[in-house]
Protein backbone atom coordinates (compact mmCIF):
# COMPACT_ATOMS: atom_id res chain seq x y z
CA UNK A 1 0.00 0.00 0.00
CA UNK A 2 1.32 3.44 -0.90
CA UNK A 3 1.98 5.89 1.93
CA UNK A 4 -0.74 8.47 2.57
CA UNK A 5 -0.19 11.83 0.92
CA UNK A 6 1.39 14.22 3.40
CA UNK A 7 2.70 11.47 5.68
CA UNK A 8 6.36 11.43 6.65
CA UNK A 9 6.93 8.20 4.70
CA UNK A 10 5.41 9.82 1.58
CA UNK A 11 7.76 12.77 2.05
CA UNK A 12 10.72 10.41 2.43
CA UNK A 13 9.70 8.52 -0.72
CA UNK A 14 9.36 11.83 -2.58
CA UNK A 15 12.75 13.01 -1.31
CA UNK A 16 14.37 9.77 -2.48
CA UNK A 17 12.74 10.07 -5.91
CA UNK A 18 13.89 13.69 -6.15
CA UNK A 19 17.47 12.70 -5.31
CA UNK A 20 17.46 9.98 -7.97
CA UNK A 21 15.95 12.34 -10.56
CA UNK A 22 18.40 15.12 -9.67
CA UNK A 23 21.34 12.74 -10.01
CA UNK A 24 20.11 11.61 -13.44
CA UNK A 25 19.73 15.20 -14.64
CA UNK A 26 23.11 16.17 -13.22
CA UNK A 27 24.74 13.70 -15.62
CA UNK A 28 22.51 14.55 -18.58
CA UNK A 29 24.73 17.35 -19.95
CA UNK A 30 27.71 14.99 -19.93
CA UNK A 31 25.64 12.41 -21.82
CA UNK A 32 24.68 14.99 -24.46
CA UNK A 33 28.31 16.07 -24.87
CA UNK A 34 29.48 12.48 -25.26
CA UNK A 35 26.67 11.73 -27.73
CA UNK A 36 27.65 14.76 -29.84
CA UNK A 37 31.28 13.59 -29.82
CA UNK A 38 30.27 10.04 -30.82
CA UNK A 39 27.97 11.32 -33.57
CA UNK A 40 30.76 13.47 -35.02
CA UNK A 41 33.19 10.56 -34.85
CA UNK A 42 30.69 8.28 -36.61
CA UNK A 43 30.62 10.68 -39.57
CA UNK A 44 34.42 10.53 -39.85
CA UNK A 45 35.64 8.05 -42.52
CA UNK A 46 38.28 6.82 -40.07
CA UNK A 47 35.50 5.67 -37.70
CA UNK A 48 34.92 2.30 -39.42
CA UNK A 49 38.63 1.50 -39.16
CA UNK A 50 38.67 2.43 -35.46
CA UNK A 51 35.55 0.34 -34.81
CA UNK A 52 36.95 -2.74 -36.57
CA UNK A 53 40.29 -2.47 -34.73
CA UNK A 54 38.45 -2.04 -31.41
CA UNK A 55 36.38 -5.19 -31.95
CA UNK A 56 39.35 -7.19 -33.23
CA UNK A 57 41.42 -6.29 -30.17
CA UNK A 58 38.67 -6.87 -27.62
CA UNK A 59 39.40 -10.57 -27.23
CA UNK A 60 37.09 -12.93 -25.42
CA UNK A 61 34.62 -11.35 -23.02
CA UNK A 62 35.11 -12.30 -19.39
CA UNK A 63 31.41 -13.17 -19.16
CA UNK A 64 31.95 -15.84 -21.85
CA UNK A 65 34.65 -17.46 -19.72
CA UNK A 66 32.60 -17.11 -16.54
CA UNK A 67 29.54 -18.75 -18.10
CA UNK A 68 31.65 -21.56 -19.55
CA UNK A 69 33.30 -22.21 -16.17
CA UNK A 70 29.93 -22.15 -14.38
CA UNK A 71 28.42 -24.59 -16.88
CA UNK A 72 31.41 -26.95 -16.59
CA UNK A 73 31.96 -26.76 -12.82
CA UNK A 74 28.37 -26.58 -11.57
CA UNK A 75 26.40 -28.45 -14.22
CA UNK A 76 29.17 -30.62 -15.70
CA UNK A 77 28.01 -29.42 -19.11
CA UNK A 78 30.17 -29.76 -22.18
CA UNK A 79 30.34 -27.06 -24.88
CA UNK A 80 27.96 -27.56 -27.78
CA UNK A 81 29.69 -26.56 -31.02
CA UNK A 82 27.64 -24.44 -33.39
CA UNK A 83 28.13 -25.35 -37.05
Amino acid sequence: MAPAIGSSSAKEAGDKALKITSAAYADFESCLTTQAWASALHGDPVWAHKAIINVACSGRFSSDRTIAEYAAEIWNAKPCPVP
